[in-house]
């Protein structure tokens, strides 16, 4: 009898790479092979192979956002081989991918994830009286409102400013969310009870006026607009993928 490997994790790079990893302590053995199956379809036998001395394999032909991926893991000698050990990963809202966590799906591959924490806990929209114009309120407008803000505010320490210059988990393209995606946010993750918000007023990217800006209170979910420099609220970042 050939013993199997066990503890099988699945885990995701990127959401076109997963690196699977798994346990084995015995010798004797020529290698792993590895048999794949997306969603509920036919299983690809020996999908791949790996060395006996080697317990991960890497998988950089996925789609995360579109399939579930099914994994078996099995040891072998000459034609004989383990019972296989099974697993699988599937791409939700509320996985920590690229960078933050998914709260959005666009339907075409891609989506939105936030930062796992608050950027600011403190901070103004900035330029009070200052029409930046032509921001939006939709899902898809936040990095355009985030580069106008910061094209046209040359207020340092504001929200825009903070997300435009974060560099967070090997990414450099954060942005403030605008009003749709931040209710996204709460919609998605904080009544989920994901994410860490606090119970606090959150700064969108859309203005509402030359005075005031989109806000989203997280203790109740309600979006108001207020001063962009009287009252200072919360920041949290915002990626897309």
């Amino acid at each position: 009898t050939i013993p199997p490997p066990t503890n099988l994790i699945i885990e995701a790079n990127s959401v076109t790479s997963v690196i699977l990893t798994w346990e084995y302590n015995q010798t004797g053995h020529e290698g792993f092979k590895i048999d794949r199956k997306i969603n509920q379809g036919e299983w690809v036998v020996e999908f791949a192979n790996v060395n006996a001395g080697q317990t991960t394999f890497t998988d950089d032909g996925v789609d995360l956002v579109s399939n579930d991926y099914f994994y078996r893991v099995y040891s072998f000698v000459n034609i004989f081989q383990s019972i296989k050990i099974e697993n699988y990963i599937s791409l939700d809202i509320g996985t920590i991918i690229e960078g933050g966590i998914v709260f959005y799906f666009d339907g075409n591959g891609g989506g939105l994830v936030c930062a796992e924490s608050d950027q600011s806990t403190n901070a103004e929209w900035g330029c009070y009286g200052t029409t930046i114009g032509g921001t939006g309120t939709a899902i898809g407008t936040g990095a355009a409102n985030t580069a106008a803000i910061v094209a046209g505010c040359g207020e340092a320490g504001i929200a825009a400013r903070i997300c435009n210059d974060l560099v967070l988990n090997n990414h450099d393209d954060w942005f403030l969310p605008s009003k749709y995606e931040l209710n996204l946010m709460y919609q998605n993750l904080e009544l989920a009870g994901i994410g860490g918000f606090a119970a606090a007023y959150y700064w969108s990217s859309s203005e509402y006026s030359s005075g005031f800006a989109w806000l989203q209170y997280f203790y109740y979910g309600l979006q108001y607009y207020s001063y962009k420099f009287s009252y200072p609220y919360r920041v949290r970042a915002v990626r897309a993928f």
